[in-house]
């Protein structure tokens, strides 16, 4: 399960992105607003997908601290879905679709790395360091940060290109 909803998040993400980038070069509305729709379905399907990578990684005795960014899939994988709920907050706010054809591309090479990752999508052993509360603290927040970083660098290369 959690590999077909990681299946249809990455479809999407191509999907959502494909549609932005047409709007870029169209400004057709109804592919913006359809990229749009698309982009929730691969955030959502996203998430499902860490939440079953997490329940099967809990369920080894070793892992109670497991959290669905240990390794170098999951973490890339977890930036490329923080990217796009920060793009999909800023989209809600300023509706600024053109926004898209910048940001969305750094969530799909995010999925990219995530897919050719050294171990690939297997759970891994944690090491004793990564089994702590504070895994689940400040990864999270750090990835946050670095997606803000990623959507304010893709912004300000579309504010660049326009001028």
């Amino acid at each position: 399960m959690e590999q077909l909803s990681f299946g249809i998040a990455f479809t999407c993400y191509t999907v959502g992105m494909t549609l932005h980038l047409g709007y870029a070069l169209t400004r057709r509305n109804n592919l913006a607003r359809l990229g749009h729709g698309i982009l929730w379905v691969a955030v959502i399907s996203h998430l499902i997908s860490l939440g079953f990578r997490t329940y099967y990684a809990r369920q080894v005795p070793q892992h109670s601290w497991y959290v669905p960014w240990s390794n170098w899939f999951e973490s890339f994988s977890f930036f490329s879905v923080v990217i796009t709920i920060q793009y999909l907050i800023i989209q809600r706010r300023y509706s600024v679709p053109i926004l898209g054809a910048f940001v969305i591309p750094l969530a799909w090479i995010s999925m990219i790395v995530a897919l050719n990752s050294p171990f690939g999508i297997q759970i891994p052993n944690l090491q004793p360091a990564l089994q702590s509360y504070w895994m689940a603290i400040h990864v999270p927040v750090m990835f946050i940060a670095y997606a803000a970083f990623a959507n304010a660098f893709a912004i300000g290369l579309a504010y660049l290109i326009q001028e």
